[in-house]
């Protein structure tokens, strides 16, 4: 898991994310197969995603339920909610806001 520093290949994608109303807004990087316990946070989140693919699961709601996300989707998690997330077999680049 890596932030990258802004460049010029992930401006427009940030640009995005922060006009959904994000003021935190970065770059981030998970290696292959990376794995993120069930966890939540106190706000909201947006994922990008730029390259690779995120698996997430909702535990308290569907918790055999996994859904995938490749390059170009969009994964929007309220604050509060717990989340699974698995990153694909090439690693996820996404840009984050929060």
């Amino acid at each position: 898991m890596t932030i990258l520093e802004n460049d010029s290949a992930h401006t427009e994608a940030e640009q995005q994310v922060r006009s959904l109303g994000y003021s935190h807004v970065y770059t981030w990087v998970d290696k292959p197969n990376a794995h993120y316990e069930a966890h939540s946070h106190t706000f909201p989140t947006s994922h990008l995603i730029l390259e690779g693919s995120m698996t997430v699961c909702y535990p308290d709601d569907q918790p055999n339920h996994k859904e995938k996300f490749g390059k170009g989707a969009r994964l929007d998690v309220p604050a509060g909610k717990a989340h699974e997330t698995w990153a694909g077999e090439e690693g996820c680049t996404m840009v984050v806001g929060e």
